[in-house]
């Protein structure tokens, strides 16, 4: 292993460490979140998303879990509620702005041009200082989400590690018959060969 790969192991064997640090915080004593017995079935995936086939049937198994699941939909969902009005607001006065741009600078009179542009930029700037306030309260929401979009994504991910490290161990396929394809196989092409000689 090479230094550029031992410092990228190390780095993710921090944040490892760290995500698991963080979620033992946040669980209340007697209510684990974690199943009681790795007996989740996935002999068959439902969707395109291997680790939520596993996530999802967790749910019906923790109460916690589940409260924790619907109030994050209701959070995705209330986001979407209150920064609606803001964010519409705020792409009619740069769709504006940017029309009044290109028209004014396609203006021959280079006096007038001039003008009309300083006045364009005097009043992105009323409107920046107007909505200052309200931008960045609208940006932590954002930060919010982003973050607990990782903090989740993580839950699930040390949640269900061990589902799937239980169904490697219990559902390893047995050789079964490989080992006699292989000798059949060598047989066919020793047979292939024996016909294909290039003279």
């Amino acid at each position: 292993m090479n230094y550029a790969k031992l410092i990228v192991f190390s780095l993710c064997c921090g944040l490892l460490v760290t995500a698991c640090g963080e979620l033992e915080k946040t669980r209340k004593p007697n209510t684990p979140i974690a199943p009681q017995s790795n007996d989740i079935s996935i002999s068959s995936y439902r969707s395109n998303n291997a680790v939520d086939d596993l996530y999802l049937p967790l749910l019906d198994k923790n109460s916690t879990l589940k409260k924790l699941e619907d109030e994050i939909v209701n959070m995705k969902a209330k986001t979407k509620l209150v920064t609606k009005n803001f964010y519409n607001y705020d792409n009619k006065s740069k769709a504006y702005y940017n029309e009044a741009d290109y028209q004014a600078a396609s203006i021959k009179d280079s006096l007038l041009q001039k003008k009309l542009l300083a006045s364009i930029d005097s009043s992105k700037n009323l409107y920046t200082s107007k909505t200052n306030e309200l931008r960045s309260i609208v940006n932590q929401i954002a930060e919010n989400n982003t973050l607990l979009s990782d903090r989740h994504a993580a839950l699930k991910i040390l949640l269900t590690l061990p589902l799937i490290e239980n169904f490697q161990a219990q559902q390893l396929p047995h050789n079964n018959g490989m080992v006699e394809l292989i000798l059949i196989q060598k047989k066919l092409l020793i047979q292939i060969d024996s016909l294909t000689t290039i003279h």
